[in-house]
């Protein structure tokens, strides 16, 4: 599994944890309340693994993005023709940010 897959696995995790920590009681049945704490407990020990899976995989490497995660990380809408050329100018500034930030953590 990539570094990404692990990432968006983990991110996804975590938010199931923190979403089923935050409720009113008074307005959740007994039951709700108690499968929320069974979800939590559940996420725990994935968390934990992944956390651990993405430090070994990464162990103080610069780890830069993929054209994936570039195309991933912009929404975009607008004829083909200018969706090609800001696809093309936004990965153009995302190469330059992640260059300064490989010269960061070099």
């Amino acid at each position: 599994m990539s570094i990404y897959a692990m990432e968006k696995a983990l991110k996804a995790l975590e938010e199931i944890y923190a979403g089923c920590g935050y409720f009113i009681e008074e307005k959740f049945h007994e039951d709700a309340m108690d499968l929320a704490g069974f979800v939590r407990k559940d996420c725990i020990e994935p968390i934990k693994v992944l956390t651990q899976a993405i430090q070994q995989q990464t162990d103080g490497k610069w780890v830069g993005l993929t054209d994936e995660e570039i195309r991933d990380s912009w929404s975009w809408s607008a004829t083909a023709e200018a969706e090609r050329t800001a696809t093309t100018q936004q990965h153009a500034f995302a190469r330059a940010v992640e260059a300064k930030l490989k010269e960061k953590n070099t």
